[in-house]
């Protein structure tokens, strides 16, 4: 019980870092893309994909060119999410999806 607790409380410390943009996330991605990817379609409670979500979508607003190598991670992540059974996760990926959209088409004007 205690270690899920940690991983909860570890997952909202990176959701704050991404949302501030702390340098040190960007400068170690392959370190928490491929986790939080992972975690975000599969992961067993809501909650936890919630919070994934959200350093996702924050990670990808922030530095999506730097996050190009995993495009294809994302994509499929996202697409399962997007059909997640919680209707809050759902709402989340599409949200999600949709900065990784927008933040390309941006990048390539």
């Amino acid at each position: 019980a205690e270690s899920r607790v940690l991983a909860a409380q570890a997952l909202q410390l990176l959701v704050r870092a991404t949302k501030r943009g702390s340098a040190w996330v960007e400068d170690d991605l392959n370190a928490v893309v491929q986790p939080l990817v992972l975690a975000c379609s599969s992961h067993s409670v809501p909650l936890v994909r919630l919070g994934c979500l959200q350093a996702l979508k924050s990670l990808t607003e922030q530095s999506q060119g730097h996050m190009l190598t995993f495009k294809r991670q994302i994509e499929q992540a996202l697409r399962k999410a997007v059909e997640d059974r919680k209707r809050e996760v759902r709402l989340l990926a599409v949200a999600c999806l949709n900065s990784w959209h927008c933040g390309m088409t941006a990048d390539r004007v």
